[in-house]
This record gives C-alpha cells, structure tokens and sequence, in this order.
C-alpha cells in the first residue's frame, strides 16, 4: 500500500517499520529532489541513512524504525508518495512441545520422527530465555520508536 504525503523542507514523518530488511519505493515529481531518511528519530532528525531520491528511486531499511522525508531543493513542498516493496520479516519464535498423550490423541506415532509437524522442539531452557528476551527487546524498540514518533508529532503540531 502506498502512502502519499506533501513534505516540505522539515521532517515529515510516513511510517514505522519492524522487518529484518525491506525496500521502499520513493517517488517524487521529475524535477524535485528530496532526501529519505531513515531510523530512530531523535534531536530533530532520523539518525539512520539518509539518501537522496529525484523521480523515483529505491531505499533500503534493517531492522525497526520509522521513515521520513524532507524536500532538499529549495523548492516548495511537494507530494512524495512512499511504498513498502520486498521485505524479510522477522521471525517470532514460540516453541510448543508435544506430549506423546497430544501425540497419540492426534493419531500420529510419537515415534514418527519424519512428521516435521509433530516433531518435538528441542530448545534448551537457555535458548527459551534468549528468544524471550529478544521479543522483549524488539517489543521495546519499537515502542521507543513510536514514543519518539508522538513526541515529535506533538512538537509539530505546537
């Protein structure tokens, strides 16, 4: 889905994003140039890559932020219309394992290690911890990030 703004020569703020990595399609008119920026936005501006796009152009993101755009040439504010492309989503790990009874009340051979399906997880109570407290941390960021987003909102809208 695409998104449509008229930015101007400040911030302006399109969208957060969570993925691993994702593409975004930026379009502009032919003549306008205006710079993408990209990241946590914090003392004004994205504190992530920030790059130039005239017409159209691709930027790429990693990890949790949010995007924003500003005009860089000096002309008056224009539409920038910003679209989410290819992405990798992050993986949210939850581990279920099976009791033989669950097994069996399903009517799969617990020993039938070939259905993936029923196959019992095998992580140790370490590996469980570290998945949990990566969900907290990623769950964490991205409030952060949408915290600093209504700050922002707020100081513009002073």
């Amino acid at each position: 889905m695409a998104n449509q703004k008229v930015v101007g020569q400040g911030w302006t703020w399109f969208e957060n994003y969570a993925f691993v990595w994702a593409e975004w399609k930026v379009s502009t008119p032919t003549e306008r140039r205006v710079q993408v920026g990209m990241g946590l936005f914090s003392g004004g501006e994205p504190r992530g890559e920030k790059v130039e796009v005239s017409g159209e152009g691709t930027v790429k993101t990693v990890g949790a932020g949010a995007m924003h755009v500003r005009v860089v040439d000096g002309g008056p504010p224009c539409a920038v219309t910003l679209e989410l492309g290819d992405k990798g989503l992050i993986p949210i790990v939850r581990c279920q394992s099976f009791s033989d009874a669950t097994v069996a009340s399903l009517g799969t051979d617990a020993s039938d290690q070939s259905n993936s399906y029923f196959h019992k997880a095998r992580l140790d109570d370490e590996e469980l911890k570290l998945v949990d407290d990566l969900n907290r941390s990623l769950e964490a960021f991205v409030a952060l990030v949408e915290r600093k987003r209504r700050l922002f909102q707020r100081e513009a809208n002073k």
